[in-house]
């Protein structure tokens, strides 16, 4: 909308200035002739030029294609014109003489430094927009956490009382409780919050590893190699999906071997999360599990262009990645 209210006010200015020599018609089409090479700068060069080749650094090759694109857009423009009055009003308004392509050239000129200021309002309204996706997705998310919360601290109290219970006769069990216990209290406290520590993280990581590991019908070969620093923050619920995918689609409790391998990296303040397993064969491999999706579309909305996420096949394995900025 103020888009189109532009436009009509650019179109209202230079009719009205026109007006008086052309008279009404010829002061339309002229009028209407400038918009249109105007808004084929504007929005080329915004929407095109800018975000797909200046916006990632390629200073020169923008360099080149801005001015290829906005000399044929001036030719174009001058062509038009001394076609049209040349044809139909037996004018010819442009002579193609160098004062009038300098005068051309120099009022598309301005519509070019415009469009930048046009590429950032932009990027502002896309940014503000993600930021309120983002704040409805974390209301919604705590909305169903509350939800969930059914009288937390009498649950912990229960688990507590059962944890006691079980230590003095099967201290195995006891561990598993106590396991279970942190992992509620992870969603209870940390993922709410937007951002934790990263070995929080890795701690829940762990506990629901063990705790799958009950499941096994046969031993599990995971290896978890990490190495990470004290203040390394990052969104909750981040990695998690990639070890969830794994135990749902990646394990088969048919077979006696199952080897996964996890690797956790802190390079240049940004984090790389592998995860590899045996393919499940039973698992068609065009699908993708609904974590990922989801995790993809959170990180979109968290980091936009600044982040890598990958999953494939690789003969016998399947692997998954990524690779996300310090939060």
């Amino acid at each position: 909308m103020l888009q189109l209210i532009g436009w009509l006010v650019f179109f209202t200015i230079n009719f009205v200035f026109r007006l008086p020599n052309l008279g009404l018609e010829r002061a339309i089409v002229q009028s209407l002739s400038i918009v249109f090479f105007y808004a084929v700068i504007l929005y080329g060069n915004g929407i095109w030029l800018i975000p797909r080749v200046y916006s990632k650094g390629q200073f020169l090759r923008y360099s080149l294609m801005l001015f290829s694109f906005f000399s044929l857009v001036v030719a174009l423009e001058m062509g038009s014109n001394y076609y049209i009055f040349g044809r139909y009003y037996g004018e010819k308004m442009y002579n193609f003489s160098f004062a009038q392509w300098a005068y051309t050239s120099f009022s598309a000129g301005l519509v070019v430094i415009t469009s930048f200021l046009f590429y950032a309002s932009l990027r502002y309204f896309h940014l503000l927009r993600a930021q309120n996706e983002l704040k409805a997705q974390h209301y919604h998310s705590e909305l169903s956490l509350l939800k969930a919360q059914v009288q937390p601290h009498f649950l912990f109290n229960t688990l507590n009382n059962i944890y006691y219970q079980a230590h003095k006769e099967s201290p195995a069990t006891a561990l598993q409780i106590e396991r279970l216990a942190r992992m509620m209290r992870f969603f209870l406290e940390e993922s709410p919050m937007e951002k934790i520590l990263l070995s929080k993280e890795v701690e829940f990581i762990e506990n629901y590893i063990e705790l799958e590991r009950l499941r096994m019908r046969y031993p599990l070969q995971l290896t978890f190699e990490y190495q990470i620093p004290e203040t390394f923050y990052i969104p909750p619920m981040i990695l998690i999906p990639f070890v969830e995918n794994v135990f749902k689609h990646g394990i088969n409790k048919r077979k006696t071997e199952n080897i996964v391998s996890m690797k956790l990296e802190i390079t240049d303040k940004r984090l790389t999360f592998e995860v590899q397993n045996l393919h499940n064969a039973s698992i068609p491999a065009n699908r993708t599990g609904f974590g990922l999706l989801n995790l993809r579309k959170r990180l979109n909305l968290l980091y936009g262009d600044d982040f890598v996420l990958t999953s494939e096949i690789r003969g016998l394995h399947f692997y998954a990645s990524v690779n996300i900025p310090e939060s």
